[in-house]
This record gives C-alpha cells, sequence and structure tokens, in this order.
C-alpha cells in the first residue's frame, strides 16, 4: 500500500503452521524506515476471539491461581493488562489451550501485555456478539525500534486438561538434549 510521498506500508509475511496438537505462526516484518519516524504512539493488538468459554479457566504464569470466564469483566481480569506474560492458557473440562508469543531480539524494547476482554457486544467491525474471551497481547513503545528485517512467532498448543501448563512451559523452555549411542551389532 501507497501511504504517499512515495512511502509503502511496511511488509508483513507469514504461514501457520498446523500439527496434530499444535500450531506455529511465524510473522516476519519488514520495515523501510524507523516506525515513529512518521507514525508516533503505535498500538499493536493482537487477539483470539471465542465465542463462549464460560465455565473455562484463565491461567497465566503471574497469577497463583486462575481466573474464571464467566462474561463479567472484573477488576482482576482488568489488571491483567499490567501483566507483560509471554504465555497464557485456557483450561476446559477436556482440553487446555495454551497460546505463547515471542518476538526477535529487534523487538526487545517493544512493551508486551496482556489484552483480555469478555463482552456479549460485537467488536467493531465485527456484528456477530462479543469475545467470550478475547484475549492476546497489545504491543507498544515502538520508539527504538529501527529499520530492517523483524520477526513475532505465536505457537498454540492442545494439551489434555490435566497437564501442569506451567511445568509443561518450562521444559520448552530447555534447550533439547541428544544423546547418540553406537548400534549394536549383531
Amino acid at each position: 500500500m501507497r501511504l504517499g510521498w512515495g512511502i509503502r506500508s511496511p511488509t508483513f509475511g507469514s504461514y501457520t503452521y498446523f500439527y496434530r496438537d499444535f500450531a506455529e505462526l511465524p510473522v516476519g516484518l519488514s520495515l523501510n524506515f524507523k516506525p515513529t519516524y512518521f507514525f508516533s504512539d503505535i498500538s499493536v493488538q493482537v487477539i483470539l476471539d471465542f465465542r463462549d468459554l464460560r465455565g473455562w479457566t484463565l491461567v497465566v504464569p503471574s497469577l497463583p491461581t486462575g481466573l474464571p470466564v464467566d462474561g463479567a469483566m472484573t477488576a482482576d481480569k482488568v489488571a491483567l493488562a499490567a501483566l507483560s506474560d509471554k504465555w497464557f492458557a485456557l483450561r476446559g473440562p477436556q482440553i487446555t489451550l495454551v497460546q505463547s508469543m515471542d518476538v526477535s531480539a529487534s523487538l526487545a524494547t517493544v512493551r508486551r501485555r496482556l489484552l483480555y476482554r469478555e463482552t456479549a457486544q460485537p467488536q467493531p467491525p465485527e456484528a456477530v456478539p462479543g469475545e467470550l474471551p478475547g484475549i492476546g497481547y497489545e504491543f507498544d513503545q515502538w520508539e527504538h525500534v529501527g529499520a530492517g528485517a523483524h520477526q513475532l512467532e505465536s505457537v498454540s498448543y492442545a494439551l489434555p486438561s490435566d497437564i501442569d501448563v506451567g511445568e509443561f512451559m518450562r521444559a520448552r523452555a530447555l534447550p533439547l538434549q541428544v544423546s547418540v549411542h553406537p548400534l549394536a551389532h549383531e
């Protein structure tokens, strides 16, 4: 898209990879100029919009207990916007959905905050009933991001409901270890 004066919008590239119980969504972003050169107060929101997960529980690493998805925005749910957690989980009766978001080193100065909404009202431009819940991330404070290539990566998991999500995410962060042994000759 041309913005004017010969300036083009940033280029985004993404593919989604689906596996049996997880999905990867890497996003490449190429900026021709520093994003705050022409724009200020940039905010990027990435949201998963669920239709009705009432009865499920939201789990985030910063909170000692989960929050119920019940259709009401409580003070605890509003306070989620102050958290910079890199993952969250929605625990249901038979499955736990886990979502993580990582950024490249070139985006390390951008602030990441959780974004959470529970509402029965449509969020324009949508015309369907609202987000129960809408959950994701908001990225702001782009002042120190320069021109060049940048990367975001979203990974989602579908886990059995009895898995300890915190332990799963800690294990995921460990480096892979490989042991090599010679084959026995017969």
